[in-house]
């Protein structure tokens, strides 16, 4: 009898204390969340559906998964965003954070590593730092999404005693110093190897990707990329990885067989009797491929004096490097002045790769497109110079449909058939032509404000694909747990306007009323949700007619309504 007394005291003081505690959350119903706080989440996180809400310190916080995170978004009652946590591992952190809690908290852990979003400041990371065991008392660090610290707060009392200094591996300040004074000296990258355990998932993902039956795998750091040495294929790669996971170019060594076409005519020609030294091509995201030659000319064999010739994708020209001279500077060689007529004529007609309006091309090869492409659009169109039949055309087509292969149709003057081919993913098919947008971009070339909004937003995105609008604001296309996604954002790195692909079969139906009365010949081939600036959710339909080919955007708003 004592005990169940006993049992049932203990009992009712835990429920009190559950009652009384703020730091205990309260799980809600749906139904139970005011609408303003409802709408507010559906605008920062939109399609998301499965949700746990809870209450804790009178906000209303939502637990869900965002790109694969555990995340916590927290709202007032007046459904004002009040932040975002993302919960991620060890390994997901920049080099530069573990670094630096290596160096200044030896021997402890990182208990906690969150990505911290919040109104009106920059994504940060949050960790707190503490020695290993129950009870011990943490420091509480942030930095920015480049891994620089900008806040400290250590416990009372922190101190890092003698003995565990004396454990931890020295390297002295003066040996990183001398490492800096030498990268400087020498005008080289500071490459530093690394241990797997230490490489992001996001990072090992692309390397499957992109070298998925390797060998010799070695890691480096060479800036602030992830460089991966292994062999693949046969052959000597050197692949470099952003630490969002972000491939951005690879080194391929190649064998001497590997120089033919247009770059052994060039050798013929300008350098006879040159012995092969070495040669490298680098394959680049932004497809701007290169080659990079060294030999040794047959009066310089004996010196071992190197000539570097580097040529395009296509065997072109772009530079010659004399041994006695360094890259960039002014005086040139007569071989260098002779190609310059050499490829005067081949530089006019790459020239004339102007936008050519589908409408303006040759009725026969429209008819032709129109008769055996009926479900595609065109993307590009353009003149493209053979060494063979001269000018042709340059189609590039895309079906509609989720991952449809685009397709290269190349025509005459007169509109005749030629050839076609399949884009493949390393195809040199440009987005230039397209009205959408002014081409690919390589990340390098978008500004740092723009990568650092986009990165901590989606930490985990693979191989997302920037462009630049007609308005001078930067795009990015890429896969999210919501699926196919755009992000506009302007050169400040503001987020203009997020779009989600959705099917085409789900067009709700005071769209789809609205097409049948004023769209009859015409089909959908694209269907877009799309959030701008204004907070307000607007839907985007692209609608191609069928007789001319051409395609035309729609908008309506978010009950259907079209907006003229």
């Amino acid at each position: 009898m004592k005990k169940n007394s006993l049992l049932s005291i203990v009992l009712s003081f835990v429920i009190i204390l559950l009652s009384l505690n703020p730091l205990f959350s309260q799980k809600l119903k749906t139904d139970d969340i005011p609408v303003a706080v409802l709408q507010s989440f559906d605008y920062e996180y939109f399609g998301v559906k499965k949700v746990v809400w809870t209450l804790e310190e009178n906000q209303y916080v939502a637990s869900f998964k965002s790109d694969n995170m555990q995340t916590k978004a927290y709202f007032s009652n007046t459904g004002d965003w009040v932040k975002s946590l993302m919960t991620i591992s060890k390994k997901e952190l920049p080099y530069a954070i573990i670094q630096y809690v290596e160096e200044n908290f030896p021997e402890m852990i990182i208990a906690v590593a969150n990505i911290q979003q919040k109104p009106e400041e920059r994504t940060h990371y949050y960790l707190e730092v503490r020695p290993d065991g129950v009870g011990q008392k943490s420091s509480q660090l942030t930095f920015s999404d480049q891994g620089v610290l900008l806040t400290r707060q250590d416990p009372p009392g922190f101190a890092i005693t003698e003995e565990v200094k004396s454990n931890v591996p020295k390297e002295k300040a003066d040996d990183k110093s001398s490492k800096a004074d030498k990268k400087v000296a020498e005008g080289k990258k500071v490459s530093e190897e690394i241990s797997d355990s230490s490489i992001p998932p996001a990072v090992l993902k692309m390397l499957n990707k992109k070298a998925a039956r390797r060998e010799n795998l070695k890691w480096s750091r060479v800036d602030s990329f992830y460089v991966a040495k292994c062999k693949s294929q046969g052959k000597e790669n050197e692949i470099y990885i952003t630490p969002q996971g972000v491939w951005e170019k690879t080194y391929i060594i190649l064998a001497e067989e590997a120089i033919t076409g247009n770059m052994q005519k060039h050798l013929k020609q300008f350098y006879k009797g040159y012995r092969f030294a070495f040669a490298q091509k680098e394959v680049r995201a932004d497809k701007k491929d290169k080659i990079y030659l060294e030999i040794y000319e047959k009066k310089n064999w004996k010196a071992k004096l190197k000539t570097t010739i580097i040529f395009d994708k296509t065997g072109k020209l772009i530079k010659t490097i004399d041994p006695d001279y360094e890259l960039g500077a002014t005086s040139k060689k007569t071989e260098d002045t002779d190609l310059d007529s050499y490829y005067q004529k081949h530089e006019k007609r790459s020239d004339k790769r102007d936008i050519i309006r589908p409408k303006d091309l040759p009725d026969d090869l429209q008819s032709y497109v129109s008769q055996n492409y009926p479900s595609y659009r065109y993307k590009s169109c353009e003149m493209e110079e053979d060494e063979d039949l001269g000018e042709l055309y340059k189609i590039v087509i895309q079906g509609s449909g989720v991952d449809v292969a685009s397709e290269v149709l190349y025509f005459n003057k007169k509109g005749q058939f030629i050839r076609s081919e399949k884009v493949e993913e390393t195809d040199d098919v440009s987005s230039d032509n397209v009205s959408s947008d002014d081409g690919e971009l390589s990340q390098s070339k978008i500004p740092e404000s723009v990568i650092s909004t986009f990165t901590s937003k989606y930490p985990r995105v693979i191989e997302p694909t920037w462009s630049k609008n007609e308005d001078g604001n930067y795009q990015v296309k890429f896969n999210s747990t919501r699926g196919k996604t755009m992000c506009v954002y302007n050169p400040e790195g503001s987020l203009l306007e997020t779009y989600n692909a959705l099917s085409t079969s789900n067009v709700t139906p005071a769209i789809s009323s609205y097409l049948k009365k004023n769209a009859k010949k015409a089909k959908v081939i694209e269907y877009y949700s799309v959030r701008k600036a204004d907070r307000k959710t607007y839907y985007q339909v692209i609608i191609q007619w069928k007789k001319t080919k051409e395609t035309e955007a729609l908008w309506f708003t978010n009950t259907g309504k079209f907006i003229e």
